[in-house]
């Protein structure tokens, strides 16, 4: 997904996307950003946030309008929404078995019971 905030050789590799019908035919090779309609980006949250921050600050400066942000370390996810100025101004917070409510034009949910959560890791 090319990323225009930041100049034209940026881009963001969200792990799932959904985009316009017909994108994957074209012979564009970077997706604009404001025709995402939703993005998941699934990474375990450490360091104090740092790198989630990061994610979620690119995506919106970006436009991105919905972002999902899945943390399979501690089960938690957050629904990022309405983008400004490098911010999301919206942000549902849940926990793995709570469904992820999407907004039309999805309308639909993500359900979380079952998606895999990463072990800790434990020194050697």
């Amino acid at each position: 997904m090319a990323r225009p905030d930041a100049g034209p050789d940026a881009y963001l590799t969200p792990d799932l996307a959904v985009c316009p019908y017909g994108f994957l035919g074209s012979d564009e090779s970077l997706l604009h950003p404001r025709a995402v309609e939703l993005a998941v980006v699934v990474r375990p949250v450490t360091r104090g946030g740092a790198d989630a921050d990061a994610d979620v600050s690119a995506y919106a400066g970006a436009g991105v309008r919905l972002l999902v942000l899945v943390d399979p370390l501690r089960g938690r996810w957050s629904l990022n929404s309405h983008p400004r100025g490098g911010r999301y101004r919206v942000v549902r917070r849940g926990v793995y078995g709570e469904g992820i409510p999407l907004p039309v034009p999805l309308g639909c949910g993500i359900e979380t019971a079952c998606l895999p959560r990463y072990a800790a890791a434990t020194a050697q």
